[in-house]
């Protein structure tokens, strides 16, 4: 709990990390393997691109501006590549249909990335799901590119995720 400072949603995340890494009940060689690997990492700055990533999945416009709006410009791509892999492995849950057995062999995702995504279902239709992985291509190249300010994506990202004005 520490090494997350205090932030609870962060422990949980590692503690996934671990539970997901091994199978028996050696956690903490688990937990020393996966810290020297630089997989688990003592949080300084609190993070909210998980945040922000689960707000718009969930499609909490709000939420996700507040939190949006912490995020420093030097992490916007960053931020793009996290909600873009949230869309994507809902996008790959989500079209299983109603049989969801075998998920991560069906999808290439891991278990942990399955009950994610598995939280976020049937919030979007499969072509919102589509669009919105395009339109997050799409702003991550125009950042790139220097045709948007990163200053502005965050608005841009709610905007046309939730507001469906896609610049």
């Amino acid at each position: 709990f520490d090494m997350c400072d205090g932030c609870y949603s962060l422990a949980l995340q590692e503690i996934d990390k671990i539970n997901n890494y091994t199978s028996d009940d050696n956690k903490d060689q688990a937990f020393v393997k996966l810290k020297a690997d630089g997989v688990i990492c003592k949080h300084g700055e609190y993070d909210y691109t998980i945040d922000v990533m689960n707000y718009l999945l969930d499609r909490d416009c709000r939420k996700a501006y507040v939190y949006g709006s912490k995020i420093p410009q030097d992490k916007i791509i960053y931020l793009l590549a996290v909600v873009y892999n949230g869309f994507r492995q809902v996008l790959s849950v989500q079209g299983l249909g109603a049989n969801k057995e075998n998920a991560s062999e069906r999808t290439g995702l891991t278990p942990w990335q399955v009950k994610n995504a598995s939280q976020h279902l049937n919030y979007y239709t499969i072509e919102e799901l589509q669009e919105n992985l395009l339109f997050i291509r799409k702003l991550e190249m125009g950042v790139k590119t220097g045709k948007y300010n990163p200053k502005n994506i965050v608005d841009l990202l709610i905007l046309g995720i939730l507001g469906g004005d896609k610049v």
